[in-house]
């Protein structure tokens, strides 16, 4: 098992250049991570807004691949986060 943070407030491409590290040395490995990313709104993957949606990253084979998620996405619940007027509240 392995958790990492990062101490910014801001999205960082550290996270990203450890998955590629790991997907790349564990080959015959695997993996899932769930990533909510509230700055994802469509600079990314141009004209996608992603900041209300879970993103499946997945390691298999060697590979660190990007997924759409089907069970937390859209991520708006009245309940996520204090209810209404809040990060979670229904758009």
């Amino acid at each position: 098992m392995l958790e990492f943070h990062t101490s910014r407030n801001h999205r960082t491409s550290a996270f990203w250049d450890l998955g590629d590290f790991i997907a790349r040395q564990s080959e015959g490995s695997l993996g899932v991570l769930y990533v909510h990313d509230d700055e994802d709104s469509g600079r990314r993957i141009e004209g996608q807004d992603l900041s209300l949606s879970f993103r499946v990253w997945r390691i298999l084979d060697g590979e660190l691949s990007e997924h759409a998620d089907q069970l937390f996405s859209p991520f708006r619940s009245l309940h996520a986060f204090g209810g209404e007027g809040c990060f979670g509240s229904a758009v």
